[in-house]
């Protein structure tokens, strides 16, 4: 039934009054339905948009330094440290200074070692290379088959874990300092062979699959398993042809050669417990300072 004084068309979306103001079909002026939202939008976009950018900043975490550290295992701990037949395992794990400018906390998820090392053994190279560039080399003479690798190098991946196995992220405070401590998994026997994972050439962007079970030696210096101590990063970590990238706040932050300090040993079962801010800021290979136990 029609109300008196209105004049309603049929199909149409608003109404007319006596008054000559025009409505919504649910009463409401049409000056506030759409006025309302695009005021809503220019207030949300010109000044609360801005204002969460100038004061919620984006996290952009900054590396202070790096402390590669070398973890040894005593295979023979009853044989005395001369002992011919005393025998090491190694491994790389890494000390982060890191530090978050921003008002806003962030999150490290895992720390990755990327790109090539020379490979000069053809009796590695060979088998990594991909399958159609492989030739047999029995029967060939060594210098030969040396010659042919002295520009193999190969493509290793590895992710690391952080000290305690079981965590998967570590979070850093607005305008907070941590010291994040990561270890890189890695072969201590053989080198394992993955075909396709080198180059004759060297041209390591060429490579698309990468040996993710690298070898010790392959990011440590002479880790041979005789020798108690490598004292150096391989040369590759310096010349730009290993990078390491810490996964953290949505982007990718390498590590220049210039942040890495001179590397500390010390004996693997020490790791869990080593207390990383004391560790980093005053190194001590003979007396690590362990955390406190609980």
């Amino acid at each position: 039934m029609q109300a008196a004084g209105e004049i309603v068309s049929e199909g149409e979306e608003s109404r007319t009054s006596t008054t000559g103001k025009v409505t919504s079909t649910d009463g409401k002026p049409l000056a506030k339905t759409i006025l309302i939202p695009i005021l809503v939008s220019i207030v949300t976009v010109f000044i609360i948009q801005p204002l969460a950018t100038l004061y919620w900043q984006s996290p952009k975490l900054e590396i202070l330094g790096a402390l590669p550290v070398h973890l040894y295992e005593d295979e023979n701990p009853a044989l005395p440290p001369s002992h011919q037949n005393k025998m090491f395992n190694h491994r790389l794990a890494i000390i982060f200074k890191v530090k978050n400018p921003s008002s806003t906390p962030a999150l490290i998820n895992t720390a990755l070692i990327e790109g090539c090392v020379a490979l000069p053994d053809p009796l590695i190279g060979e088998p990594s290379l991909p399958l159609n560039e492989q030739i047999n080399l029995n029967g060939k003479p060594f210098n030969e088959s040396t010659k042919r690798h002295e520009h193999t190098v190969q493509s290793i991946r590895v992710s690391g874990i952080f000290q305690q196995p079981d965590v998967t992220a570590i979070a850093i405070g607005s305008r907070a300092t941590e010291y994040i401590g990561i270890l890189f998994p890695t072969s201590s026997g053989p080198y394992f062979i993955v075909p396709g994972s080198a180059s004759l050439t060297g041209e390591c962007s060429q490579v698309t699959t990468p040996n993710r079970w690298p070898e010790i030696s392959q990011l440590l210096e002479n880790a041979r398993p005789r020798n108690v101590s490598p004292k150096s990063l391989r040369k590759e970590f310096f010349n730009h042809q290993l990078k390491v990238l810490l996964f953290a706040a949505n982007s990718q932050i390498p590590v220049t050669p210039e942040q890495f300090k001179p590397p500390m040993s010390v004996m693997w079962k020490n790791w869990p417990d080593l207390l990383l801010p004391q560790m980093y800021e005053n190194p001590q290979d003979m007396f690590p300072a362990p955390k406190k136990q609980s």
